[in-house]
């Protein structure tokens, strides 16, 4: 049975949230677009779940550019993600299975609490 996942960034702050409604909140350091901070975000989301020992995930995130450049929906022509997408996707080969889903900002459960908490910039 897949874990699920909802992830998102704002430019200060990373947020993910299990279905266990278990969540982690934290800042991110410096001036960072929001692309880049939604794939730090994942990053750090996917590691959290290998030390779990997690190996089945379903990830949801109201970001179109992650989800469709980790589908290959979309190309990642930028600079900046392009390692950030090679890290995400060295993380994602260690799982046994994963999906990726855009939902609308409303059904995410990581946006809903950083909006929330005052976070989402």
């Amino acid at each position: 049975m897949p874990m699920k996942i909802w992830t998102d960034a704002s430019k200060t702050h990373l947020c993910y949230v299990f279905e266990t409604d278990e969540m982690a909140i934290a800042p991110i350091a410096g001036d960072v677009p929001v692309n880049q901070a939604e794939y730090i975000a994942l990053t750090v989301a996917l590691r959290d779940c290998l030390q779990r020992g997690i190996k089945n995930i379903e990830i949801y995130t109201d970001s179109q550019v992650l989800a469709y450049q980790l589908t290959g929906r979309y190309k990642c022509r930028a600079p900046n993600l392009r390692p950030l997408r090679s890290e995400c996707y060295q993380l994602l080969s260690l799982f046994e299975r994963w999906s990726i889903t855009w939902t609308k900002r409303e059904d995410n459960k990581a946006g809903v609490l950083l909006e929330r908490l005052g976070a989402r910039a």
